[in-house]
């Protein structure tokens, strides 16, 4: 490695062809750690973060509940029960949910996926080896 020397402000150049190299460029940022052998320097990618939704002290704890319910869903359709309108609402206020899709996590419609998932489970659905047959069988 070439020698490098620390220059006004403690600031030290990297070698251009271990720049290169490793894929840092000018404005990237880089992570700095003491080691026993001396200090490791990796590059890091930084994303910039988004502003997050204010809420206020009623919506906090609907949030709590909306974070719950949809982790039981995701955990367990055939049990956990949907959102009220009010934990969708929040829930989608601060990113939890896409805001286009707030109907498919509300009460009313996992409802009917809790039905859905039960008759899978139970094995009370067909199934068809080609389009053709499940047509056949949509119109007995």
């Amino acid at each position: 490695m070439p020698l490098r020397k620390v220059r006004k402000f403690y600031q030290v150049s990297l070698p251009a062809q271990l720049s290169k190299k490793l894929g840092i460029a000018e404005g990237d940022y880089v992570e700095m750690q003491e080691t026993t052998e001396g200090i490791l320097v990796k590059p890091v990618t930084v994303t910039e973060r988004l502003p997050a939704a204010r809420l206020t002290p009623t919506e906090q704890p609907l949030l709590f509940k909306a974070r719950d319910k949809i982790t039981h869903i995701k955990k367990d359709l055939a049990s956990a029960k949907g959102l009220t309108e009010e934990e969708a609402r929040v829930a989608a206020k601060a990113g939890l949910i896409d805001p286009e899709q707030v109907w498919w996590w509300l009460e009313s419609w996992q409802k009917g996926e809790r039905e859905a998932e039960k008759s899978i489970r139970a094995r009370k659905v067909k199934e068809f080896g080609t389009v053709d047959d499940l047509i056949r069988d949509l119109r007995s």
